[in-house]
Order: C-alpha cells, then structure tokens, then sequence
C-alpha cells in the first residue's frame, strides 16, 4: 500500500509538471483506436475511426496513411491523393474510418497462472484455483531529446487504464497491484492505472513496475472476463498550471519544516533518555521491594512448617537445607546491591581533579627513570645552545642569508631537539594515561572484592543468626506452649509479609506506570522518528533532490505528451487528440465444459462508455 501511495505521489507531482497552455484550433482532428487482441495481448486487426470537427463548408483538407477508408456517417465524398485526403463537406462533422499496418505505440503481453503455474488460459477453463493475470505493457514510442545539453531516452507518456468486472458468485479474494477493486456486491470492477515507460524515462525507483497490472483471486469456476484497455497520451489540463507559480516558496517551506522536525527529534531523544533512566531507577527499587517480600514470604512458610514439626519430634529447630536457603537467598539479595554502590563509589572518586593528581604523580616519578632524564638532560642542553630561537628562524620561508649557513650545520640539533621534545611529551602522556587506568582498574576491582566478600560474610552470618534465633525460640515455645500460644508469632510474620505484598503491589503500580510512560515516549521518540526519517526528509529529499533534478525531463515529457495528438498524420494547422481502446474478449465456460468465446459488441457495450468520460 505504501509503494502505490508513493507512486501516487510521484506520479502527481510529474504530471503538474507537463503542463502547456493549449491553443484554440479551427479544425481539430479526434481520434479513437480500436484494437481487438487475443487473449496473449496480440494485436488481432485494428479499426482507426477519426472526427473531423469544425468542418466549414464547401472543402476540408485532411492527411492520413489509413488505407480502405469509408465515410461512416454521411454522404460526403472524398478524393485522396497519397496522403493527401480532400473532403466535399457540407459544414457538418466528418465521421470516417480507416485500417493500418503500423505498429500501435502501446503493446500488451498477457500470462495467466493457476495455482502457482504458468498455463494456457484456455487450459484454465472451468478451473478450481488461485488465479493470476499479469498485463505487462511496452511503450513503443521512444525519443532520444536533448535535456539539459545531455541526450536522454524518453517515451511519449501514455496513460493506460485498465478494467474487467469479475463476478463474486465464484470468485473472492480479488486483488489488484497498480490499481483498485470496487465491488457492488454481485460484481467486482477491476480498475489498474498503467504509464509505461515512465520509469525508464524518469529512472526513479517508485516507478517502477507502473508499467504491470497484476490481478489475483480465488475461483471456483474460471472464466476469463473481457478486458477493456484505453491509452491516452493526455494527462493533466492547461489551467492546472497555476500549481506551479509558488514553488520557490514551496522549497522554503519545506527547509524550514525539516529544521524545525530536526530540533523537534533533538528533544524528543533527549525526554526518553531521561525516562530511560527513571526506569531503571524504578526497577532496582522495586527488585528490591520484591525480593525483600518473597523472602518474607519464604521464611514464614519455612517457620510455620518448622512449627508443626516441633510437636512431635526432637529434630533441630531448623535443618541445613532451610538454614542454606535462608542464607543463599540473604547472600543473592545484597551481593550484587553492594558490588554495584562500591563502583559506583569508586568511580564517583574519580574526578577530573582526582585523575589530574594521579597523572601529575606518574609524571614525578618518571623523572626518577634514567632515560627520561637523560632525554630531558639532551633537551635542556639544546635549549641552552638556541636550538629553539634557531627553529623559529630556519623554519620561516625566506632565510636570511647570514643564517642559511647556520642552520645547515645545525640542521641535525634541531631534528634531535623536536625528536627529544615529541619523546618527552610522549612518555608523560603516556605515563598519565597508565596510572590513571591502572589506579581505576584496581580501585574498581579491590572494591569488588572488598564488597562481595563483605556482604556474602555479614548476610550469611546474619541470616544464620537470626535463621537459628527464630527458630530456637519456636522450638522452645512450641514445646513449653501450645500452637496456639505461638499464634501472635506467626501472625505477626503474616503481618510483615502482607505489608511488605501491599508495597510490592504498590511498586508494581508504579512500575507499570513508569513503563507506561517510557513506552510512550519511546513510541513518541520512534514515531517523530520515522515522521523525521519516513516523512519530512523523504519528502525534503524528494522537493528539493528529485524535483528540481528531473525539472528538465519533466518538461520534455510535458512537450513529448503535447506533440503526440494523433496516431494518424494531420494535415497542417489541425489540433488532434487521440485515444487508443484494446478489448480481449471473454472465454466462457458452458456446463458441459466445452470453451465458449463470447465476442463483444462494441456498440452495445456500456462499460466503455463509463470508461470514456476519464478521458474527456
């Protein structure tokens, strides 16, 4: 759908394009070509008819190269002298028709598919299946035009509309590429548009393929509908031109919205890396809650079962497998809490002015290192003997002559004393660089350490601690006391747990509603985006790449569309218009299977009646 659109587009913005202003003709020369084909696409026999309107009385000269031509509405007589046709009128129109052997400027290639496979239509008949018509046309009205001082090839820009109906009571599903289904519910009418040659005149991408019509459906019986063709070279009106008068500002507008949509993404990127962060922030928290919550839970299932057990038996208070869960879930929930606030605290110590420090002492002690203070030594000799004031004098263009000497002698001094200074320089950024790294690593690593083994002790101890406290102290009671002596115990454990659900819950409330608004503003961010991306630069691209670009093809193709009135020659000073109609006839099945050719009586058919008016 949206390569049909973007078609659309580019397709409307060309035609606004080829626009002329169109004289006014005395006599003006209306043409319509009626093609019979077979159900390939192949030209069968063609009839010319042609109006003459704007007949005046007395002699009306014409041109043809139409052969067994006959007047087909009136008396008038004619005399033709090659191409010269001469006509005794009597003030009224002249209606004629004519054969030809040229070749028509539009050809047609027709494939028909059942179920996948490539087959004869006349195979198909009758046929249960998935159907597809492929309707590949070919302009064959090329010019080589001189654009903008380069020859380039372009085709003469034939408008095609294309239709058939498919009744609905044996097939559905009907699909068009290149154009529209409308149905009234018994019938569908497949309507496709096709400019053939456009794509490879204008060689822009979107165009491509406008030169196919693909239509696919599923049928229970297939038969193969007439199909009706009409070709125009005719496309858009003179007084549309007008549409082109305010480009420049068009041009303007659209730089000054892709800047603005520019700082428009700038700060939507901004508002979801802060709603990124507050996420985060969010989730730590309520891991936390949570955790804190299923271990409060965890133990008061654990000691509620403890307590059943303690009636009847000596067992201790409570076993290792409880006593190692409880320690293993109090070591998992503070190990990472504390590793992650020690780096934390330890890259927070790590400021500029801390890292500075660390970087001037590294410099310190290199100057206890025998090279560098040899290095140092060599370069503080040199600078004692001028090296650096004889720099500043031979490196300027023009020497003066009583220099030149001296710093060809010297020349090898002052190579050594940049070569020392660059060494120097080196081994000091070098020496920063290290120390600094190597004091974060080991900070970062010691306070790693430090933490983990910290918090695995202190949880573990604590939570064995007090594990064996609860426990013991259940034990005791439960043998000195009934159940339900123990009760407030329990009940105060019930207590903490619902507590710490009812926080839990709330932190997923507010979880929820931080994603919430994160999605939002990740799904502002990505919708500005692509309304960024897809559309105001697509569109920045399109006015201000595209456009100005093929202005000059355009306008070729406007005069190609202007030039091209008549299929048929035209005697001098008569404006044509022409219209081209191919029609391949219905293939019907009768019940008896048999394949029925129905032909079509251009006469009494309606539908291109309807068709017509589009061209008018």
């Amino acid at each position: 759908m949206k390569k049909t659109i973007c078609k659309i587009m580019y397709i409307g913005v060309i035609f606004g394009l080829l626009l002329d202003v169109v004289p006014i003709w005395a006599l003006v020369k209306d043409e319509t070509i009626y093609a019979k084909l077979n159900n390939s696409g192949q030209v069968k026999n063609v009839v010319i008819s042609e109006h003459l309107e704007g007949v005046n009385e007395g002699e009306t000269k014409d041109k043809t190269k139409l052969i067994k031509i006959k007047n087909i509405n009136g008396d008038e007589e004619f005399v033709q002298e090659e191409s010269k046709l001469i006509w005794k009128t009597k003030g009224k129109d002249i209606y004629y028709q004519g054969q030809t052997k040229d070749k028509l400027p539009i050809e047609l290639d027709v494939s028909y598919y059942l179920n996948g496979k490539e087959s004869d239509v006349k195979d198909m008949i009758g046929k249960k299946g998935n159907v597809k018509l492929i309707l590949k046309y070919k302009n064959n009205d090329k010019h080589l035009v001189k654009v903008n001082g380069k020859n380039e090839t372009l085709y003469t820009p034939f408008v095609i509309a294309t239709t058939t109906i498919i009744p609905n009571i044996d097939n559905k599903n009907i699909k068009v590429i290149n154009g529209k289904v409308v149905t009234n519910g018994t019938n569908s009418v497949v309507v496709g548009l096709s400019i053939p040659g456009l794509y490879e005149s204008l060689n822009i991408e979107k165009l491509k393929g406008l030169d196919t019509i693909e239509i696919t459906y599923e049928t229970e019986k297939f038969e193969l509908n007439s199909i009706y063709a009409v070709a125009t070279p005719k496309i858009v009106e003179a007084e549309d031109l007008k549409m082109l008068n305010d480009i420049d500002k068009v041009y303007d507008s659209i730089n000054l919205l892709s800047s603005s949509s520019k700082k428009l993404k700038n700060g939507s990127g901004q508002l979801l890396e802060g709603a990124n962060k507050l996420k985060d922030g969010i989730n730590k928290l309520t891991n936390g809650i949570e955790s804190a919550y299923l271990g409060s839970k965890k133990i008061t299932y654990l000691v509620g079962n403890s307590l059943e057990s303690l009636k009847n038996d000596n067992s201790p208070a409570i076993d290792n497998n409880t006593l190692n869960y409880i320690k293993e879930n109090a070591v998992n929930s503070t190990k990472d809490v504390a590793i992650n606030g020690a780096r934390d605290k330890v890259l927070a110590t790590f400021t500029n002015e801390y890292k500075n420090l660390i970087g001037n002492q590294a410099v310190n002690a290199l100057q206890q290192n025998n090279t560098y203070n040899e290095l140092k030594n060599k370069k503080e000799q040199l600078e004692q003997a001028g090296i650096p004031n004889l720099i500043g004098i031979c490196s300027q263009n023009e020497i003066d002559e009583q220099y030149i000497e001296v710093c060809a002698s010297n020349q090898t001094h002052i190579t050594q004393y940049t070569m020392l200074k660059e060494m120097i320089t080196l081994m000091e950024e070098t020496a920063r660089n290290t120390a600094i790294s190597t004091a974060m690593q080991v900070a970062l690593q010691t306070a790693e350490q430090t933490a983990e083994t910290v918090s695995v002790n202190v949880s573990s101890q604590v939570a064995e601690n007090v594990a064996k406290q609860v426990a013991n102290s259940a034990k005791e009671t439960a043998k000195n006391k009934t159940i339900d002596s123990l009760k407030p115990l329990y009940d105060g454990l019930n207590e903490l747990t619902s507590g710490l659900n009812e926080i839990n819950s709330n932190m997923s409330l507010l979880n929820s509603g931080t994603k919430s608004l994160k999605d939002g503003i990740y799904a502002l961010d990505n919708g500005i985006l692509q309304f960024n991306s897809q559309g105001i630069n697509k569109i920045t691209n399109l006015v201000n790449g595209d456009l100005k670009s093929l202005e000059g093809k355009v306008k070729a193709l406007g005069e190609l569309s202007n030039n091209y009135q008549t299929f048929d020659e035209r005697a001098e000073g008569v404006k044509g218009s022409t219209k081209i109609i191919m029609v391949i006839d219905s293939i019907k099945a009768n019940t008896n299977t048999n394949v029925k050719i129905e032909k079509i009586d251009e006469k009494s058919e309606s539908l291109w009646d309807k068709i017509k008016g589009l061209f008018k």
